[in-house]
């Protein structure tokens, strides 16, 4: 009754902050770190009702046969009045377990009752949109698959990402036509408010990546195979999502704040300076470039008086600032185009996390991986962001 009643707890507190994550303001980073700890505790409660069952009918059928309390089905001792430990995907049995089964490896029976346990929760509550059910991903896998999407792409580092499972719905608030704060004489009330909004549901985009293995490449070490898993789909699923994440971006800024420079090569300190002045309701500015733009055109730029506005910086993961924005590399930003907002003003949602998949081509004797995810971002102030363009042709 316990697990039952916290289950319900964690589920209604789940709606809440997915209401709560929509309003203006919201402290995005301590609701997603709420809701990614409601969501472990909900996976564990979850594998220890299933298992709890399963353990009190082999406990039953143990006692009628005068076996209770030896071991189990899998021949280890039974913990406990309830029977055989419960795993997670944090569990490194499980980890093992993981990577055994994409090697095509035979595993432990202990590695089997870790890969069962957590995959059973997957099966029945799998969210993804295609039909098929893929082993849940280790968390320490997981993990290092995020770290290094967003140590290679600062965008992605940069934007809070909800990875809530599930499909939600951002507000973008297009205009205030009456109502807006202002001063009024004392005891006298403000228009009534009404403004234009917008509901922008993030159902997420399809991204997929592939990467095959020799059988005998298959065969080396677990950390060994972890380590080509994770850059490879790092890599791969990271730069499909940066890729598009910034093509939203661009799309969605307001046609005011897309400025096209006069030169084809060259950016001057004046278009520069009509970039950030171009920035509204923009609390925190940062630029994003590539390679090619930063040291291409921004490094070597002057100022009306012939000195350098760019600025070495020593805080971490930028590259240099420029006219109080600090510069970070992103090589999705295009050769010669500079993307300059406020990150905080960007909504991302995850509604299947990272995962991989793998299958076999006997003909070629190849193991295939298969990464996939689904997510999709929302820039909801369209004049936070603006961006300069060198002139093409």
């Amino acid at each position: 009754m316990k697990t039952m009643n916290r289950l319900q707890e964690i589920e209604q507190r789940l709606a809440a902050i997915r209401t709560e994550c929509m309003n203006e303001g919201a402290d995005l980073d301590a609701l997603t770190t709420e809701a990614n700890s409601l969501v472990e505790e909900r996976r564990a409660l979850l594998n220890q009702q299933n298992d709890s069952a399963e353990r009190r009918r082999a406990l039953l059928a143990a006692i009628a046969n005068g076996t209770a309390g030896a071991h189990d089905e899998y021949g280890f001792k039974m913990e406990g009045p309830e029977g055989r430990r419960a795993y997670t995907n944090a569990s490194p049995e499980y980890r093992d377990a993981f990577f055994a089964y994409i090697s095509g490896r035979n595993m432990s029976a202990e590695q089997r009752t870790a890969f069962d346990n957590v995959n059973r929760e997957v099966r029945a509550a799998f969210v993804g949109t295609t039909t098929t059910e893929a082993a849940a991903m280790p968390k320490q896998t997981l993990n290092e698959i995020w770290d290094l999407m967003e140590e290679q792409h600062s965008i992605l580092h940069d934007v809070t990402i909800l990875r809530t499972g599930v499909v939600i719905k951002v507000v973008k608030r297009t205009a205030i036509a009456q109502g807006k704060g202002k001063k009024v004489n004392e005891g006298a009330a403000n228009d009534d408010f009404k403004d234009t909004k917008v509901a922008v549901e993030l159902t997420g985009n399809d991204f997929s990546a592939t990467c095959t293995l020799s059988y005998a490449a298959a065969t080396m070490s677990i950390d060994a195979l972890e380590a080509f898993i994770v850059q490879d789909m790092a890599d791969q699923v990271g730069n499909a999502m940066a890729a598009d994440l910034m093509t939203t971006i661009k799309g969605a800024i307001n046609t005011a704040n897309k400025l096209t420079a006069a030169s084809t090569t060259v950016f001057t300190f004046a278009e520069l300076c009509s970039l950030f002045g171009s920035l509204k309701r923009c609390r925190r500015m940062v630029a994003y470039v590539n390679n090619a733009t930063l040291y291409k055109q921004l490094v070597a730029l002057v100022d009306a008086q012939g000195r350098p506005i760019f600025q070495q910086t020593a805080q971490e993961g930028a590259q240099g600032a420029i006219i109080g924005a600090v510069i970070h590399l992103e090589d999705e930003a295009g050769d010669g185009c500079i993307v300059v907002g406020d990150p905080s003003r960007i909504r991302y949602n995850m509604v299947q996390d990272v995962m991989v998949e793998t299958d076999k081509d006997i003909k070629n004797h190849e193991y295939i991986y298969s990464g996939y995810a689904r997510g999709q971002g929302a820039l909801i102030d369209d004049q936070s962001f603006a961006m300069l363009s060198l002139k093409t042709g």
